[in-house]
């Protein structure tokens, strides 16, 4: 049965990620919702990103420069000055600036920040000289040709003094320059004789002269308006031209048939870095020139381009050659001098740039942590300032749970498992709940008996029917937040799994108004419940008066309405008075007339009084007790055990239990009573030694098997004055048995009202440490037929033995601290049914074997381990 009434949601818990703001970082933990997992832990960079796209213009290939201009509402003022007294640059952030391909982001390299990290307005350079290139990529719903500045500075919280200034922007403009290069020559003319440029070449002929020409074309980079054109020359090696001192070149590109101007005329940028192709160039291009805006395409020796026409005004490069006829010793020969030392090409090849801009972006948006945010307007206008880079909302660190679905305006409940067995006294939670409404945050009112997630325990609250979806690692959806109250470094907590729609249920079954009998006016008198064992809060009435007229009036106006119930017939008029009594844990204290019972739970035993000690039963007047009924250890149910509903749930589609039902014990005992009770009186019921909070453990609940006090003990288990240490072992059967949250928290509650009120809050409830024991035996069996039989046999009586609350020689359990003999090993193994004899028998706690004894920690127990059983045959 469910202890409470819960409203099921329909959503979802799907999300659950933590901020720390300041260090600027989060931890998603959604995928572990259910495998386990530590707030906190796992931290990443909050992403910080600035987004400027457009749907065509930054479609970009091959070589491209991008330039960024950025305009912003205010600079940063220069940061001192230098040795020199020159101002030092202003510190901004650090970004990487990237462009979108499919499925990634490829970065820009290199990068001329002119902006310092946007600290002062100016111009950001982009260049991309290889790579992919790039793609429509899809950004927060829309897709375009997307650059991207990622943020590498952290961006702690608002008020911390690590925090960077943040710059504002109001304009980005964008300009384009697409770089082709390694273009190949379409048609060259040293003097009107067509020549080959893919191998060495001679540009101006063998004999240039002046007036001598070299006529070329590249259509692909000569027609695009606009563009700064590159001409890369590769000198031949060993073959240096030998220019005249009053050599003139003079460069021209083709108007209209028969007609050329001067590139450069007018005061247009011309530059050769050739020295008129006698040396390497040190730059590339080694001439760059802007295209003229009247370059046309014309027919030169009958082929139609845009062409260009380099010729000799004036000078050479050597020649004409002179011969004249010597006399070697009666030897005639002929020498040449003053012979042409032309240039000569191994390549030409061709490149533009062409400009693009300034243009306005077609998208500008801004990622701050899960929020993204259009500045689309903002940039295109410059009339509304904006922050592209901002911290986390939050001031202080944050737990949020992400829900599918807007909660129910209901009682909704989580539970959160938390591993770990320990109870202190209560504290405050450190967080206070949140949720996300039109105007912000707001509070939400919750219980949490977590402690923020320090212990397992539920949480709930009333959905609240103002809540909004807000952003996420997941997307909008709708969350609720621990946020700390307090500024402060959060602590790591661990945790199983948390759960939605949970509820507690105990194994129980109610019975509503079972007859126990009639009074007869006896002293004394008794009844038995036909259900055992009788749960808490029952409920006893006692039929005192029946008939017809008025008289009941007078006879119970002494008692209060809520004592009294009514039954009536169809005109209203009572006929039945039932009057509640009251249980008592002794009929000690009850006067005559005091309507006291006392009930044994365990055998379902009512009594009542003897009209001295409490009001005896009135003679022939029925006695009803509606109870619920069950417990003990049957209840104990492993996890996944309960799988139907025994009442209908509209909607509800299935139901389960992900953590284990614990709690159930065995009733206390006659025997343990007789042990306990003398303890009682002589503590009091106060706690003052080391055995008085053992005692009072135990007397907490029957489940508690043994406990143990440690004295100025505290949390961490180290020494601490004024605190106070209590470990428990509840009663089972699991090899190493461990208290439940409720028990351990049960336990604490009951020391801590009994405890001074000075350490009444520095109570500390956990379960026990346990140091496995295994046993390494070889054993011959009396019967060799026998051996699997007598194998676990053995196996049982020496698990057995070491069980921590049932083993040990008595049967009680052991002992805190309490050390394993070898020879008590010895006598379980040759007390096993079937065992003739043991050669050997060792003893192994981890992996270190023991000699006569095994020494157990003060706050630990000994239990079974896995023991290595060899059986062998007796030699006859």
């Amino acid at each position: 049965a469910t202890e409470d009434a819960i409203a099921v949601a329909r959503a979802s818990l799907a999300w659950a990620y933590t901020t720390y703001p300041d260090v600027d970082q989060y931890a998603d933990h959604s995928a572990a919702l259910r495998s386990g997992f530590e707030l906190y832990s796992g931290l990443q960079p909050v992403v910080h990103h600035l987004y400027i796209g457009h749907d065509s213009l930054l479609a970009m290939a091959g070589s491209v420069d991008v330039s960024l201009d950025l305009q912003l509402q205010t600079q940063l003022q220069p940061a001192g000055t230098t040795k020199s007294g020159k101002p030092k640059l202003p510190a901004g952030l650090e970004l990487t600036w990237e462009y979108g391909i499919e499925n990634d982001w490829v970065s820009f390299d290199p990068v001329d920040d002119h902006t310092y990290g946007l600290s002062l307005e100016g111009e950001v350079g982009l260049h991309k000289r290889s790579g992919p290139p790039s793609k429509q990529v899809e950004v927060n719903g829309t897709k375009s040709y997307w650059i991207r500045a990622r943020i590498e500075t952290p961006l702690p919280n608002v008020g911390s003094k690590d925090r960077p200034s943040l710059p504002s922007l109001e304009t980005i403009r964008v300009r384009l320059a697409l770089n082709h290069g390694q273009l190949p020559c379409d048609l060259a003319f040293a003097d009107d004789l067509r020549i080959d440029t893919s191998k060495d070449f001679l540009p101006f002929g063998a004999q240039p002269a002046v007036a001598s020409s070299f006529v070329f074309a590249c259509d692909q980079a000569f027609q695009q308006e606009g563009a700064k054109i590159g001409i890369s020359l590769a000198l031949t090696q060993g073959a240096a031209a030998a220019p005249s001192s009053d050599l003139a070149l003079y460069w021209e590109y083709s108007v209209a048939p028969g007609l050329w101007r001067g590139l450069g005329a007018g005061g247009g940028e011309f530059k050769d870095n050739t020295a008129n192709f006698s040396k390497t160039s040190p730059v590339d291009p080694s001439i760059s020139f802007l295209r003229p805006a009247d370059w046309a395409k014309v027919s030169y020796n009958g082929e139609e381009h845009y062409w260009v026409r380099v010729r000799i005004t004036q000078g050479g490069f050597g020649g004409p050659p002179v011969y004249t006829v010597e006399n070697d010793g009666g030897n005639w020969k002929v020498v040449a001098s003053n012979l042409p030392r032309p240039p000569s090409l191994s390549s030409i090849s061709f490149s533009y740039t062409y400009q693009i801009g300034p243009f306005i972006p077609d998208h500008c948006l801004a990622l701050n942590g899960f929020e993204y945010r259009d500045f689309t307007e903002a940039c295109r206008w410059g009339q509304a300032p904006f922050l592209p880079f901002s911290p986390l909302p939050d001031r202080y660190a944050a737990a949020y749970l992400g829900f599918t679905r807007p909660l129910p305006v209901g009682l909704v409940s989580l539970y959160v498992d938390v591993p770990g067995r320990v109870a202190t006294a209560p504290r405050p939670s450190p967080y206070v709940w949140e949720y996300p409404t039109a105007e912000g945050w707001a509070e939400l009112a919750v219980r949490d008996q977590t402690g923020g997630f320090a212990r397992s325990g539920v949480i709930q609250l009333i959905g609240p029917p103002d809540a909004v979806s807000a952003p996420g690692p997941g997307g909008p959806t709708y969350w609720i937040r621990a946020r700390l109250k307090e500024a402060g470094d959060p602590a790591p907590s661990a945790v199983n799994a948390i759960y939605l729609n949970a509820v507690r249920a105990t194994q129980r079954k109610s019975v509503k108004g079972e007859v126990l009998g009639r009074g007869d006016g006896t002293p004394r008198q008794a009844m038995l419940t036909q259900h055992v064992p009788v749960l808490a809060r029952q409920l006893l009435e006692v039929q005192e008066w029946s008939g017809t007229g008025l008289d009941w009036e007078s006879l119970f106006a002494d008692l209060p309405a809520s004592q009294l119930r009514y039954e009536a017939d169809a005109r209203g008029r009572v006929t039945a008075v039932w009057v509640t009594w009251a249980e008592r844990p002794h009929l000690y204290l009850s006067g005559p007339h005091d309507r006291h019972y006392v009930l044994e739970r365990t055998s379902g035993l009512v009594a009542f009084g003897d009209t001295v000690q409490g009001m005896a039963l009135p003679p022939g007047r029925p006695v009803m007790l509606s109870y619920d009924y069950g417990g003990g250890v049957g209840g104990n149910l492993s996890p996944q055990s309960i799988s139907q509903l025994h009442s209908a749930v509209p909607y509800l589609q299935s139901v389960s239990n992900p953590v284990g039902a614990e709690g159930g014990a065995v009733g206390e005992t006659l025997p343990q009573v007789a042990l306990r009770g003398p303890q009682r009186l002589r503590n009091a019921g106060r706690s003052v030694a080391a055995a008085d909070y053992e005692w009072l453990a135990r007397e907490a609940s029957p489940e508690v098997a043994v406990a143990r006090c440690l004295p100025t003990t505290g949390p961490d288990g180290h020494g601490e004055p004024g605190w106070v240490t209590v470990v428990i072992v509840p009663q089972g059967q699991s090899l190493q048995p461990l208290p439940s949250q409720e028990l351990l928290s049960r336990v604490e509650q009951a020391i801590a009202s009994e405890a001074p009120a000075a350490i009444a809050g520095q109570i500390r409830v956990t379960g026990p440490a346990y140091r496995e024991i295994s046993v390494v035996a070889e054993v011959v069996p009396a019967d060799a037929g026998s051996a699997a039989e007598v194998e676990e046999a053995l196996n049982q009586a020496l698990v057995a033995f070491l069980h921590p609350v049932s083993g040990g020689v008595s049967g009680n359990g052991w002992q805190f601290g309490e050390s394993i003999h070898l020879s008590q090993i010895v006598r379980v193994v040759l007390g096993a049914a079937g065992v003739q004899s043991a050669p050997h028998v060792s003893v192994l706690s981890g992996t270190e074997v023991f000699g006569d004894s095994v020494p157990i920690p003060v706050d630990a127990l000994p239990c079974s381990g896995k023991h290595q059983l060899k059986l062998s045959v007796a030699v006859r």
